[in-house]
């Protein structure tokens, strides 16, 4: 069995995915603002025009 070491990279790895964890917990409640377009919204009012 091989001895696995702890690196810097591998610290960092751990540190970016803590924070990535971090943002994705307090962005979870604004998310339907951050991911709405305005170019969808347009297409949807014109199927429903369409209707």
């Amino acid at each position: 069995m091989t001895d696995r070491r702890h690196s810097a990279c591998g610290d960092r790895v751990v540190d970016v995915m803590e924070e990535l964890y971090k943002f994705a917990r307090l962005t979870r409640a604004i998310a339907p603002f951050l991911v709405d377009q305005y170019s969808e919204r347009k297409a949807q009012g014109e199927a429903k025009r369409n209707e």
